[in-house]
């Protein structure tokens, strides 16, 4: 199973990125939208997981939650990378909580290489993936748009759980299931 261990984002968070997605969809660019309900906070991808490892996995993810407690997220600017001129993928970056969620992506990812899972060769950059360019069709006043005008709240991300997710390919494109939740410390 092609699996990846995130943070959740509320409903109303979803909602005001899907706001976000289909004012940029009036430019007609040739982007790959992720779902609204599908966006997340990823700590760690895992890519195939044999059911047999599951455990362990859960194991890790525990063992994660012993180190931090709950803690809040907040939206920041809207980003792209690699650059704005080579543009491949649209997000929205993070501010308050990126530390703590930087500690438990690290943690994942040490405690996860022994298993298989190797560490990732780029610095942990928490961002919401709003979706991924497959062409520079209509791309430029797109992105005009976006880095210049796209004005985003702050808005708050409860971060409560760690969520292994199951990542169901689909001809209308992924669907995330839920396989485990792990609670972090209370405040």
């Amino acid at each position: 199973m092609r699996c990846f261990i995130a943070i959740t984002l509320p409903e109303d968070i979803h909602n005001r990125l899907s706001q976000i997605q289909k004012e940029l969809k009036l430019f007609k660019g040739d982007i790959n939208w992720t779902r609204p309900e599908g966006i997340h906070l990823t700590l760690k991808f895992l890519g195939e997981v044999d059911e047999k490892i599951f455990p362990t996995v859960k194991d890790v993810m525990e063992q994660a939650c012993l180190t931090e407690k709950k803690f809040k997220l907040t939206t920041g600017n809207p980003g792209v990378f690699p650059n704005p001129r080579r543009p491949r993928v649209l997000w929205v970056g993070l501010k308050e909580g990126v530390e703590t969620a930087g500690r438990l992506a690290k943690f994942l990812e040490e405690k996860l290489a022994p298993l298989g899972y190797p560490p990732e060769d780029r610095e942990f950059n928490p961002h919401l993936t709003l979706g991924r360019v497959r062409s520079p069709q209509n791309l430029e006043p797109l992105m005009d748009y976006f880095i210049q005008k796209i004005k985003i709240d702050s808005m708050v991300i409860p971060a409560e759980y760690l969520t292994l997710y199951q990542s169901v390919l689909k001809p209308s494109g992924a669907e995330y299931q839920v396989v485990h939740k792990s609670p972090l410390l209370s405040l």
